[in-house]
């Protein structure tokens, strides 16, 4: 018990410096107590989390393959989180198999057409293999789910830019500027505006 409280302390405190992955590890060690789908998302979360900010890719591969193996327990106890099987499909994106990761955002689109995390993740991953059409599709639908969604904002200009849609484009950088108070946005968005002159 007093392990586990333990664990659970570091975990928490390791999170507020944000140092995810020691903290993806006490809450696995948390989780391997005490197994359960909640357990096991928290510790992947920390995993995920970190793998997002990795500086390189060789940690980004290992903090993926960490996520990855506990994204899997969380889905074995409840293969309708979709949430944890959306940051799965990302974790896979730094995998050998990319695909897998795609495979699995659809199958949450298909589940939960409106699910911002997917359509969002989707977007991003078709400006970065350069299909500009297919990103412009996944950002209107985000933000027809929602539309304060300020990244989706702001990546629609992007896309509509890239196909030659200017003024929509400028619309949506505008858009994404007003419902933000973030000077880096705010700075990215002028940058965007002026490369479109």
């Amino acid at each position: 018990m007093a392990k586990l409280r333990l664990a659970t302390d570091l975990a928490v405190k390791y999170k507020a410096v944000e140092k995810f992955d020691s903290s993806g590890y006490y809450y696995e060690q948390v989780a391997q107590a005490r197994p359960g789908e909640q357990a096991w998302k928290r510790a992947a979360d920390e995993y995920f989390e970190a793998f997002s900010f990795a500086a390189t890719e060789e940690r980004a591969k290992l903090l993926g393959a960490k996520a990855r193996e506990l994204y899997d327990r969380v889905l074995k106890n409840n293969p309708d989180n979709l949430d944890a099987k959306t940051n799965l499909g990302m974790a896979y994106m730094a995998s050998d198999n990319p695909v897998q990761g795609v495979t699995l955002l659809r199958e949450v689109l298909a589940t939960d057409p409106r699910n911002e995390k997917a359509l969002y993740n989707l977007g991003v991953l078709a400006i970065q293999s350069n299909q500009y059409d297919r990103a412009v599709e996944r950002f209107r639908e985000l933000i027809k789910v929602n539309p304060e969604n300020v990244n989706g904002q702001f990546y629609l200009g992007v896309a509509l830019a890239q196909t030659g849609a200017k003024e929509d484009a400028k619309g949506a950088f505008l858009k994404a500027k007003s419902l933000s108070t973030d000077p880096s946005l705010a700075a990215s968005v002028d940058e965007q505006l002026q490369k479109l002159q």
